[in-house]
């Protein structure tokens, strides 16, 4: 049947193989046993009424969407010992409202945390070599690349020296204007994907940000009127891959003074 029950695990066991325990709905809670290192890819993806899960502490790996669509999950501790964060690990994790990477993780890959509609604040512990926070903002440990914007944050403060948006550092955002400072120099592919309240960009570069590609701005959705600096609106307007967005958007001059 479909009881809600808690699941142990044997103490020997060293990995959850991928799709090990995925769409397991009557799971709702979870203590791993301190063997384990890794977790599999969709390990535990769309069981969508675990709440909590105590991690082994000597976890390094959690696999592409090993967590992907666990609805219910409301908070987890990531273990001291983990490495790598998978692409989509946590995507869809709609009841997470925020995360703390541990010290030793030098790998997060993609967006792991993308969908997370309800993640206000991603934490990085102080002692992160490779990854920082900076007011629940996901950056390098530099603070000059900004990595992730978690979906439920809307108001933004960035560091003095942030050059470049990460790709998909905006994807999902749910906020309806956003302001990229003007220290900015490169934006990632598909920073704004899926942000489908956005109206307003305030760019505030003096020279227009290098684009990646036509995903770099949010193409695909409603007209948005972008405001660069008043005395660089013809530069953005002839600008490679700026250009391209005039037949869906506006450049408007803005004095940001």
């Amino acid at each position: 049947g479909n009881t809600l029950v808690p699941i142990s695990l044997p103490s020997n066991i060293t990995s959850i193989k991928d799709y090990a325990l995925s769409n397991c709905n009557f799971l709702t809670k979870l203590d791993l046993p301190n063997s384990i290192k890794v977790i599999g890819r969709g390990a535990f993806s769309d069981c969508s009424n675990l709440e909590s899960i105590k991690m082994s502490n000597n976890i390094t790996n959690i696999d592409f969407g090993a967590f992907m669509l666990c609805k219910s999950l409301k908070n987890i501790t990531l273990p001291e010992k983990l490495i790598t964060i998978g692409n989509a690990a946590f995507e869809s994790c709609s009841s997470l409202t925020e995360i703390t990477i541990p010290s030793n993780v030098t790998n997060i890959e993609g967006t792991p945390f993308y969908l997370c509609k309800k993640l206000e604040s991603i934490n990085v512990d102080s002692n992160n070599a490779v990854y920082s926070s900076y007011f629940g903002c996901l950056y390098n440990k530099e603070k000059t690349i900004f990595i992730r914007c978690p979906e439920a944050k809307k108001d933004i403060t960035y560091p003095n020296n942030v050059k470049e948006f990460a790709r998909g550092a905006y994807s999902g955002n749910a906020a309806e204007s956003l302001t990229i400072p003007e220290t900015i120099e490169k934006i990632g592919e598909s920073t704004f994907l899926t942000c489908e309240n956005l109206k307003t960009i305030y760019c505030k570069a003096t020279i227009p940000p290098t684009l990646s590609d036509s995903s770099s701005l949010p193409f695909f959705l409603n007209s948005i009127t972008i405001y660069v600096p008043q005395n660089s609106v013809t530069a953005y307007r002839n600008a490679d891959v700026w250009k391209g967005c005039l037949s869906y958007h506006k450049i408007e001059g803005y004095n940001f003074n």
